[in-house]
């Protein structure tokens, strides 16, 4: 396999971007507030809300397992492929479940399946395509390069929620509620099928250094960060600072819903408001990386973190 020249590899990573700000679209169309939405329209109770936003991120935990696996390929893209076109199939279900002539419970569990399915077959995936991604990227210029990513991720997202919000409100006002999370989910899937094809675009990358080991030897060498006193504490910010982060979830979408009686446009209008401010701040978080390193910007941003749910 031919190794890249220095032009292949920025269309690649124009690529790469084009590829994720459709992922993102179709990211936010099937997940957060639409999601809780259409669990409290089907009669979900909170506990149903909770397994669905929370057990999915548990599924990270096969990202050890795939990156494992994943090191030991020559090609990124053809171990990615499988599990990205997985992530985006396990979501078209969605579109037909509002209709299906079965019990609430039946619905629920269903959706249950698919987005638990979608978040392993992903998770499986992200570590090598990140890997892929951070390969093609100067080491000087990754700060720039993924801020600047993150900041297309963001401002798509929150554009796509604020559209995406009117137009289920729209089919609320006119007493077509079920056909309007049904459209949602088509049109995300759209989104998705976009997304896939700037993927399969992508030209290849060889790695150079296969790493085969067995899945036992590969998880204790994940042990070796827990046993570095310098590294430990690295571990606790991150362990409190996601728990502190996702302990109150998507309940804040279900507060805004079913307690507040906000319209899916007002709940989507404050992501939209999370997404102004990342990309207004993403042009200092790379260069302050880029020039000071990581830990300093790590610390303003974990301190922002930290008092802003006062």
């Amino acid at each position: 396999m031919a190794v890249p020249n220095r032009l292949q590899t920025l269309r690649n990573l124009r690529t790469a971007n084009l590829d994720m700000a459709f992922a993102s679209a179709f990211g936010t169309l099937v997940t957060g507030a639409f999601l809780v939405g259409l669990i409290k329209y089907l009669g979900g109770s909170d506990l149903w809300i909770g397994v669905l936003s929370a057990i999915p991120s548990v599924f990270g935990i096969l990202q050890i397992p795939g990156a494992i696996w994943g090191r030991s390929k020559r090609s990124y893209k053809a171990f990615i492929l499988p599990g990205g076109l997985l992530w985006r199939l396990f979501y078209l279900p969605f579109i037909a479940i509002p209709f299906l002539p079965v019990d609430a419970t039946v619905k629920l569990s269903l959706a249950m399946f698919c987005a638990l399915a979608s978040a392993a077959s992903t998770f499986l995936v992200n570590p090598i395509y990140n890997d892929w991604l951070a390969e093609m990227v100067p080491p000087e210029s990754r700060g720039n390069f993924f801020s600047r990513r993150n900041a297309i991720a963001t401002t798509v997202g929150g554009t796509t929620g604020i559209l995406g919000g009117l137009l289920l409100d729209a089919f609320q006002r006119h007493g077509h509620y079920r056909a309007g999370f049904s459209t949602i989910f088509a049109v995300g899937s759209v989104c998705a099928g976009i997304s896939f094809s700037f993927f399969l675009r992508m030209k290849d990358l060889e790695r150079a250094n296969p790493i085969r080991q067995s899945l036992a030897k590969g998880i204790l060498a994940f042990a070796v960060p827990f046993r570095d006193n310098a590294y430990r504490p690295v571990l606790v910010f991150l362990a409190v600072a996601t728990v502190g982060q996702g302990f109150a979830g998507s309940f804040y979408f279900a507060y805004g819903i079913e307690s507040l009686g906000l319209p899916f446009s007002v709940l989507q209008l404050a992501g939209a408001c999370q997404a102004l401010g990342t990309v207004l701040s993403s042009r200092f978080w790379g260069f302050g990386s880029d020039k000071y390193g990581n830990k300093p910007m790590l610390a303003i941003a974990g301190l922002l973190l930290a008092i802003n749910p006062i």
